[in-house]
């Protein structure tokens, strides 16, 4: 339990509230109630995913820890881990949907934003890791002054 990053499951439940917000665009007939339930479920969606994702993760060897692969792995997971849960999800509601084709636009809405949100999350990781070996250079400039 100690490996797994409990910032990374807070990120995915509110990546899950912003894909709940952003899919309210797609179907216009829901009620103001249905709203609120589509945001708060796809939060908690977020939130198991984020929790699933990260203790798969957390079971990689430690062999794998360069930021690149473990970054790659993770995205990996994280996107089948979505799929499966929003397959569930879909077989829950089948009742609601005329055909699986109703259902894959939104997959793939939710699919890109989990991917997107990955490689923002590994452009600030690399972004970071840039200002940290600058200002360790500046601290060596200091010290051997």
């Amino acid at each position: 339990m100690e490996k797994i990053h409990i910032q990374n499951i807070i990120k995915s439940f509110f990546l899950g509230i912003f894909i709940g917000i952003v899919l309210q665009f797609n179907d216009i007939e829901l009620t103001g109630s249905d709203r609120i339930l589509l945001v708060l479920s796809s939060g908690m969606m977020g939130l198991s995913i984020g929790f699933v994702t990260e203790w798969i993760t957390s079971k990689i060897p430690i062999s794998l820890a360069k930021p690149l692969n473990y970054f790659l792995i993770n995205n990996m997971i994280a996107l089948i881990v979505t799929t499966c849960i929003m397959l569930f999800a879909l077989a829950t509601i089948r009742s609601e949907l005329n055909n699986i084709s109703e259902f894959l636009p939104i997959l793939g809405i939710v699919l890109v934003i989990v991917f997107v949100a990955n490689l923002g999350d590994y452009i600030l990781f690399l972004r970071a890791q840039s200002k940290l070996k600058i200002y360790k250079g500046k601290l060596k400039e200091k010290v051997s002054k």
